[in-house]
This record gives C-alpha cells, sequence and structure tokens, in this order.
C-alpha cells in the first residue's frame, strides 16, 4: 500500500531518503505553507543564502512533478480550520496525495513483534502524559487507532501503524483562548517559527510528542474519517481520551 522506494531512489532530482525527509518538514509544518517554510526546510542542506535561491526553484519542482498544489479549504476538516481564523497567507501551498505518501515512506528494517509491541506500549505512555491533566498543551489525545501488521499475528513488524485525533484542553490552561495558547506554546518553544509555524505550533507539538523521533512510529497516514478505507481493519486503543487497555493487551497477547 502507498508509494515504494529504496535509498538508491531519487525524488524530485534528491536522493530518495532526503526527498522524504524535506516533505515529511512540510507535511509537519501544518496544514499549509509557504516558500519561507521550503527556505527553512532547506536550511538542512543548504546555506542561508543558498536555501533562499533555492526555495522557489524547489516548489516549482514539486508542482511540476505532483507533490504539491497552491492551498485551498475543500474539505470538512479545512472548513473547520477557517471558522478557527486559521487563514492562510498568499501564496500558499499543500502536500498532494502524492507527497503524503512520499512523507509515508519508511527505510526501516523490520522489527519483532515483541520490540513492536514495546514501542507501542511507549507510544500510550506519551498519549497518558499529553493528557495529564497537569500538562498545559493546548491538546488532548481524544481518540486513537491502530492499524497494519500489528494487528495481525505477523511475526515480524515493519512500523507501528497509528491514527489519532486531537481535541482542545479544556480552560486552555488559564490563556483565555486557543489562540492565546497556542502562541504561549510557541513562544515558550524558542523556535524560530513562520506564520505557519506559529499557528499550527499546537498541532506540531504533540506530533513531536507522539513521534519521539521514532522511524518506527507511523502518525495519520490516513485520517479518521478514512478508517473504511483501511485494508485489515483497525483498532481502537484510546476513546475521549481514556487509553482502552483490554485492547492494548489484545494486541500484546496475539
Amino acid at each position: 500500500m502507498g508509494l515504494h522506494l529504496s535509498r538508491t531512489d531519487t525524488v524530485f532530482g534528491w536522493p530518495a531518503v532526503s526527498g522524504r525527509n524535506l516533505i515529511v518538514q512540510l507535511y509537519n509544518s501544518g496544514n499549509f505553507f509557504d516558500t519561507r517554510t521550503i527556505k527553512f526546510a532547506l536550511q538542512e542542506n543548504y546555506s542561508r543564502s543558498a536555501a533562499e535561491s533555492e526555495a522557489p526553484k524547489l516548489l516549482s519542482r514539486l508542482v511540476a512533478e505532483g507533490y504539491v498544489e497552491p492551498f485551498k479549504y475543500d474539505s470538512d476538516d479545512d472548513a473547520h480550520l477557517a471558522k478557527q481564523n486559521k487563514q492562510p497567507p498568499a501564496d500558499s501551498w499543500r502536500l498532494t496525495e502524492k507527497g503524503r505518501e512520499l512523507a509515508r515512506v519508511k527505510f526501516i528494517k523490520r522489527m519483532t513483534r515483541e520490540k513492536a509491541v514495546a514501542e507501542l506500549q511507549a507510544f500510550i505512555q506519551r498519549v497518558e502524559h499529553i493528557n495529564s491533566p497537569d500538562a498545559e498543551y493546548v491538546y488532548i489525545i481524544n481518540n486513537a487507532w491502530l492499524y497494519g501488521s500489528l494487528i495481525t499475528d505477523a511475526a515480524d513488524i515493519g512500523d507501528i501503524d497509528l491514527i489519532y485525533e486531537t481535541e482542545f484542553r479544556k480552560g486552555h490552561c488559564g490563556y483565555g483562548s486557543v489562540r492565546n495558547h497556542i502562541l504561549a506554546r510557541a513562544e515558550a518553544s524558542g523556535r524560530d517559527l513562520d506564520y505557519s509555524g506559529m499557528i499550527n505550533f499546537g498541532d506540531t507539538e504533540i506530533e513531536r510528542i507522539l513521534k519521539d523521533r521514532k522511524a518506527v512510529i507511523s502518525l495519520n497516514a490516513f485520517r479518521s474519517r478514512q478508517l473504511a478505507e483501511i485494508k485489515g481493519g483497525y483498532l481502537q486503543i484510546v476513546r475521549n481520551g481514556i487509553v482502552l487497555g483490554d485492547n492494548i493487551e489484545r494486541v500484546k497477547a496475539t
């Protein structure tokens, strides 16, 4: 399922791994991005001045090869963002399905089932940390689902496929509004963020925690509205902010 690449392949003129990593940075920037976001991503491989020059050329290649398209609100989720006044700046872009498939490509070795279960358990602990009443994150994890080889009886696992949904933390930790809460978290991070990075910080902070820099953790390759499209089914592991311990035990016992 999805795009399959080897480390020796190339994408939009880049080595496959480097190209995938750049697309992941764009994916993690939120629902839309602009050329400044691409410039910041390029600074992983280019000097600041070279990144400034290369960004518009790279954007043209990404568009021409079908990885990126102009941003517009065209789904219920995006309309929901519009209601939150998360308006995109002029000349905003987003990943196409091809771009999202590239972001999901893995170059990892398969692992034992025992190792995969341990990684799932660590993920659950991170969910519980985020959802703790003492935490100050913008969101809690309201629902999460597991799918893929870990819900089968496979002896070895490629990665741990997860979908999650967030919900705003009640009370906004005293900041008065969602926007104030998000901006406070962004400022406290000490990161040099562009416009989209600031307003999407609540989302990206949660994703970074859940991901924990683990290549084996695959997040939101599908959205919850696409659950019925997943071949092989799925297993809900968090419902209304509560970890479903019995379902976690089912995975362990498989």
